[in-house]
This record gives structure tokens, sequence and C-alpha cells, in this order.
């Protein structure tokens, strides 16, 4: 069984993280393979066990920042682990994963696997509450 990690990682803009839209209808697949570009609404934010994969996304000009499972849950945030979305993304996906194309689940798939990554899903927060809670969640 995998260990949970301690912090989990995301590479952003040094200016924050980005806001995630709680009521964007965005499914896990479409979010993970960046259907729709940079700004698409979204109600996950990517995050990663791997703070070089952090570093990755950051590239020269953001940053990395940093929570963990119990605060950002605590502030309202699904956490949905890479073991959770590896298991999920196979075939047409399972659950939340589901998704017409199975190969773009396997890229998806893939994808979780080599950047470690794990979801943020804000869904059940108030559109409102969305820019404080995501600020309190980062260092």
């Amino acid at each position: 069984m995998p260990t949970r990690p301690t912090h989990l990682y995301r590479g952003d803009s040094r200016k924050g993280v980005a806001l995630p839209d709680p009521a964007a209808p965005t499914k896990i697949v479409a979010h993970i393979l960046y259907l729709g570009g940079a700004g698409r609404p979204t109600p996950f934010i990517s995050t990663s066990a791997s703070r070089s994969a952090a570093e990755h996304f950051a590239g020269r000009d953001g940053r990395v920042w940093q929570t963990d499972e119990d605060l950002a849950s605590s502030l309202g945030a699904l956490h949905i682990s890479a073991a959770e979305l590896q298991s999920n993304l196979t075939g047409n996906g399972k659950g939340q994963c589901r998704w017409d194309d199975p190969f773009e689940v396997a890229q998806a798939r893939a994808y979780v696997k080599q950047w470690q990554e794990h979801l943020l899903n804000w869904s059940q927060v108030d559109t409102s509450e969305i820019a404080k809670r995501v600020h309190n969640s980062f260092t």
C-alpha cells in the first residue's frame, strides 16, 4: 500500500495558485490532459508528491507552492490521491474518471504516474469562499 505524501507541491505563478472554479463541469480526464488550455474552468487543482515535478511546472518565472492533504481537506478540498487516480484511470475510466476515449484515459494515467499527480477537488466549496480557502491552503 503506498504511503501518504507528507507534502503536496504545485508549480504555479509567483503571485499565487490559480483559482479553481467549483461550479465548472470539467471532468478529471479533461483536467489532467489540459483540454481547453490555460484559463479553462476546472474545479481541480493539480498537485504532486514530487517537488521536482512542481519545479518543472513553475518554470523559471513561477514558484513552488506547498500544502498537505489534511490542511487542504480542512478548508474544503477533496483529495484524490495518485493511487486512486491510477486505479480509476483504466479502460474507459471508473467513477469520476469515466471518459469516452480509452486512449485519452490511458494518456491521463501515464501523466498521473509521470508527475506523481494528486488532485484537490474544490467543487464542494462556495464560489465566494474559493479565493480565501485556496490562499490559506498553500504556502
